[in-house]
């Protein structure tokens, strides 16, 4: 309503620059003239405030049972190789805590199948300790062998020539 040229806002409402708004539920002016909700924040009673029990952080609504960047508290995040679960950091499936660090026991040459670390010159593969046979050898019952030209292990590790045979290519 217009008094002496002058407007005002009915019930409730306030003046935010050429607007009426509703300060008790505006995300945009809420509990004020220009104060935002963060994302996922809506206004309630004239404070900003996350749905579904999530927690403002910095602006920002989080679940704090599964966010990783703020797991269990606002700013607690977990480490590349966790997730969060129930509020707490864990290991990344397919991962185990060791000595608070989260290794692949199928490939960690320091913890290997979980037996250990694996020895000079070897390597860990599918969880056991093999020799690192490099330039296009492979591991074969703990020896390195060209699987294109070997005889005992022509193709495959297990598959042999016989006594007459040559293999090429893979092929005896």
């Amino acid at each position: 309503s217009c008094i002496s040229g002058q407007c005002a806002c009915d019930g409730g409402q306030i003046t935010c620059g050429a607007e009426c708004v509703d300060p008790s539920s505006d995300p945009n002016n809420c509990g004020g003239c220009g104060n935002d909700c963060g994302p996922g924040e809506s206004c309630v009673s004239g404070n900003c405030s996350c749905a579904n029990g999530a927690t403002s952080c910095g602006g920002q609504c989080a679940d704090l049972s599964s966010d990783p960047n703020h797991c269990g508290s606002c700013d607690n995040g977990c480490d590349n190789s966790e997730i969060c679960v129930a509020s707490d950091c864990a290991c990344k499936p397919g991962l185990t805590n060791v000595g608070g660090q989260c290794v692949d026991l199928q490939s960690n040459p320091n913890n290997c199948g979980g037996q250990g670390p694996c020895g000079g010159g070897q390597v860990c593969s599918a969880g056991q300790c093999v020799n690192d046979c490099g330039g296009g050898l492979t591991e074969c019952n703990g020896g390195c062998f060209d699987l294109d030209s070997s005889p005992l292990h022509c193709g495959d590790c297990g598959e042999a020539c016989g006594a007459d045979e040559v293999c090429v290519e893979g092929n005896c």
